[in-house]
């Protein structure tokens, strides 16, 4: 969800960020490029920055307006899973966002401008 958020506001909230493992994502530079990445495909990777142990996908959802509403997400244990099979549930996460979006106005147009608006 943050990463849809403007720079200057992803830079507010980074100001104040600390690693929870190794693999937390806490520089502001590095989390400008990898939030760039995520809003081009429009899912995000959790890698174990929270929990070593816990890995997942998440898709924000989007109003009418543009505005982030919420998220998706499936997180499994990394013991039974990797990055690989995730990225292979990433079509079947946004076909669900999208619904939920459209539910609530969203349209393609919208993302498109998501996408341009914070790039």
């Amino acid at each position: 969800m943050l990463a849809f958020k403007d720079d200057e506001s992803i830079r507010q909230v980074m100001a104040g960020a600390s690693a929870h493992t190794g693999k937390t994502v806490f520089d502001t530079i590095d989390f400008l490029t990898e939030a760039r990445t995520i809003r081009l495909q429009r899912f995000a990777l959790n890698r174990g920055e929270w929990r070593d142990d816990i890995i997942g996908i998440g898709a924000p959802i989007s109003s009418a307006s543009g505005q982030i509403q919420g998220a998706l997400g499936l997180s499994a244990p990394a013991s039974r899973t990797n990055e690989k099979e995730l990225i292979k549930l990433a079509p079947r996460l946004l076909e669900y966002v999208d619904k939920i979006s459209a539910a609530l106005g969203c349209t393609p147009d919208v993302w498109a401008r998501l996408d341009q608006d914070q790039v």
